[in-house]
């Protein structure tokens, strides 16, 4: 008769499992640092264009009730630029102006090449966080018309 039994695990067997049950875990805990740091760029990214865009439409309403020369000054003396923002002390704002020719190579309308006067401005707001390590900008046109 056999009086050995085969009930329960040996003492190696539970070692083993408890290891790979670490492995996983620490797996998971990295995975979830990651996702949670990504998480948190993408709201920063999501408040910035927000920002951007408030400051967009101010500008676009500028010109639309003080024209378009007015607004143009008031762009490039710096009035838009704001740092930090009123309200959320990690971000900046810088905003910048151009004239610029609508057609410069007669077929194609690009707003690229600058020009004093053509009544075209290309505006962008460009905002930074984290002590400038990151940014994204916002470009629109205003034009005289």
């Amino acid at each position: 008769m056999n009086l050995k039994s085969n009930f329960g695990f040996t003492l190696i067997e539970a070692v083993l499992s408890l290891g790979l049950v670490a492995v996983g875990v620490v797996g998971i805990m990295f995975a979830y640092q990651n996702s949670a740091i990504q998480s948190a760029e993408a709201d920063q990214q999501i408040v910035a264009s927000y920002i951007g865009r408030s400051f967009l439409e101010r500008i676009i309403a500028a010109r639309d009730v003080d024209g378009y020369t007015t607004t143009l000054a008031s762009i490039n003396s710096g009035t838009y630029d704001e740092s930090p923002v009123t309200g959320f002390a990690a971000y900046t704002v810088d905003t910048t102006a151009t004239e610029v020719n609508p057609d410069d190579d007669n077929s194609t309308d690009d707003f690229q090449d600058a020009e004093v006067g053509s009544g075209y401005a290309r505006v962008t707001v460009a905002m930074s966080w984290n002590g400038g390590a990151n940014s994204i900008q916002l470009e629109t046109l205003i034009a005289a018309h």
